[in-house]
């Protein structure tokens, strides 16, 4: 790495702007220097943009788990140096979605794109509709797709942002969404619109030039003109090649080798499915090689190659092997391969039951996530009814108020399932966290929740252990909420907590002094949806103790309760440290 002498500070300054600003096309030849400077000036917001430009460059490249790497190097710095800048964390939090979505994992892609757009704050969000929708489209939710587009594009304001290329590779990305659905004028209407759009700059960017002809080539494959969809689709791959965007060939070939089955052109065929699988094998893209590595094995068995056939069935037995690699650590892998069949079928039994639980964790995500639009749509719609209507709010005050009511608390509750089904799922890497600052900045939360309660909290001197920050995060904010939010306003509330730690296990309890619940209620707080007092306090969800328990059980924990009525409750949970 060059010294930091060859520029003044101001230089240095200047060159990091530039260099933001300029994007990859334009990276600077000093790029190390660049980041050691911010780094040592401390301006991490600046060090975390200089951090997305080089892991664009490595996904372009097709370097993914470089830019993995990258990713989670961005969001440590933004971690360990209390950044507290919203755009920074959703520059990040899409860099994990686009990963996510380049590796085929639809749950995890959904998710760090949720979190992108809740902390977007108006910021970026076309990026964060776009990866929703690109990601929806390579898993064919083509309606879906299409809607997220246009809110993409919708979300544009600005004249000046008709002239940037996302904004028209963008209505590309729509055509073809529209050309899936079958909509082909409508498709082809808007690839003629956005060409002949006068004073554009993008008409010689091979980008745009590249999604152009593939929106083409789309169209005619849906509307089974494969022949022509194939010349379409090699044009738009040599642009690709020439412009050196080979992240952008998997995609192309993808498509190619539907059509060449589709036209029956096996000569053409087989090495593109060879070369293809070679590329994604490389790159650990493990779920599309097992899709091109069962076309292999299909077409040879087809073309009566056994020899061939012989060695892509070992290829195939490699592959399972990796696949499991990936998915367990080396030692259960060795004492599974030591086992008898018997053990086997407990193996198959436990990953089924394992998918099962996966599947309708995922499937309550997504549906929560998918009914929140219409939900706000609903309500906002029975709002702008009665705004409209006065005479109609005056004479149906108790009915406005009870829809409003009903929309806030169902929102809600979507809001906490989400949540609760994240735990455990985002790759968030544990740290050494100091439990002292975490607990004063959640006491400072809860008081500005509560701004009229008078509360007291009395915590003891804690450790500092290596947990994931948010989770753990979670974990104690609901604990002391829940104490507050249960407690009289009318009397001053008091919060404790004491630690203790015995052969690594930490235990924690916490103490108040708020309405207490009833013997008979100890267990049941703990399941979902369960609330100790239904009719008084119908507003709360059911979901926070319960993902406190789920918290801990992934800590190796437990948590309980004992209460004495109207006097108060104690909360008692453990947690062990990540080693």
């Amino acid at each position: 790495m060059k010294k930091l002498t060859k520029y003044s500070t101001i230089e240095l300054d200047v060159l990091v702007k530039e260099s933001i600003k300029n994007g990859i096309g334009k990276l600077h030849a000093d790029f190390d220097m660049l980041l050691e400077h911010t780094i040592k000036k401390q301006s991490f917001t600046d060090t975390i943009k200089l951090y997305v430009l080089q892991i664009h460059q490595y996904a372009n490249t097709g370097e993914i788990e470089e830019a993995y790497k990258l990713i989670n190097k961005a969001l440590s710095i933004y971690r360990d140096n209390d950044v507290k800048d919203h755009p920074s964390l959703t520059l990040i939090y899409i860099e994990f979605g686009l990963f996510y979505s380049r590796m085929g994992q639809l749950y995890k892609t959904i998710q760090y794109c949720q979190l992108a757009l809740y902390y977007a704050d108006g910021f970026n969000r076309q990026t964060i509709y776009s990866n929703f929708a690109t990601t929806f489209l390579s898993y064919n939710f083509n309606e879906e797709a299409t809607r997220y587009y246009k809110y993409a594009i919708d979300d544009y304001s600005d004249v000046e942002d008709h002239h940037r290329l996302l904004f028209w590779i963008l209505h590309v990305n729509y055509a073809e969404a529209l050309a899936k659905l079958g909509r082909f004028n409508e498709s082809k209407s808007k690839l003629e619109y956005i060409y002949n759009y006068q004073n554009a700059p993008y008409k010689t960017n091979p980008a745009f030039l590249f999604h152009h002809k593939l929106g083409y080539a789309i169209i005619e494959y849906e509307k089974e003109n494969y022949e022509d969809s194939i010349n379409l689709l090699l044009e738009a791959e040599h642009i690709a090649i020439d412009s050196k965007m080979y992240y952008l060939q998997v995609d192309i070939e993808m498509i190619l080798i539907k059509a060449y089955e589709k036209v029956g052109n096996i000569e053409k065929l087989m090495p593109l499915l060879k070369s293809l699988l070679s590329a994604l094998i490389e790159k650990n893209q493990l779920e599309q090689s097992k899709k091109v590595l069962s076309k292999l094995i299909k077409h040879t068995k087809e073309i009566g190659d056994k020899e061939e056939l012989h060695n892509l069935l070992l290829q195939q037995n490699d592959l399972i092997e990796l696949e499991k690699k990936d998915k367990f650590n080396d030692g259960v892998i060795t004492i599974l391969n030591e086992y008898d069949n018997q053990l086997d079928e407990i193996k198959t039994m436990s990953n089924t039951i394992k998918l099962q639980k996966n599947e309708l964790e995922q499937f309550a995500f997504v549906t929560a996530h998918n009914l929140k639009e219409p939900l706000r749509n609903i309500s906002g719609f029975v709002q702008l009814l009665f705004k409209e209507n006065p005479n109609l709010q005056a004479t149906n005050k108790e009915t406005y108020s009870l829809i409003k009511d009903n929309a806030e608390r169902v929102e809600l509750l979507l809001d906490n399932l989400e949540r609760y089904t994240s735990v455990g799922y985002l790759d968030e890497e544990a740290d050494i966290v100091n439990l002292n600052a975490l607990l004063a900045k959640i006491a400072s939360k809860v008081q500005k929740k509560f701004i009229s309660r008078a509360i007291t909290f009395d915590i003891a001197p804690l450790p500092k252990i290596k947990v994931h920050p948010t989770m753990v995060f979670n974990l104690f904010y609901e604990l002391i909420e829940n104490a507050v939010y249960f407690n009289s306003p009318s009397k001053p509330n008091l919060v404790s907590l004491s630690h203790k730690e015995e052969n690594g296990l930490h235990t924690f309890e916490l103490v108040d002094n708020a309405m207490g619940i009833d013997e008979n209620q100890y267990n049941k707080i703990f399941q979902l949806f369960a609330k100790s007092n239904v009719n008084e306090y119908s507003k709360r969800t059911g979901l926070g103790l319960a993902l406190c328990k789920k918290i801990v059980s992934l800590y190796k924990g437990s948590i309980s309760v004992t209460s004495t009525k109207n006097k108060g409750s104690i909360f008692t949970f453990s947690i062990e440290s990540v080693k």
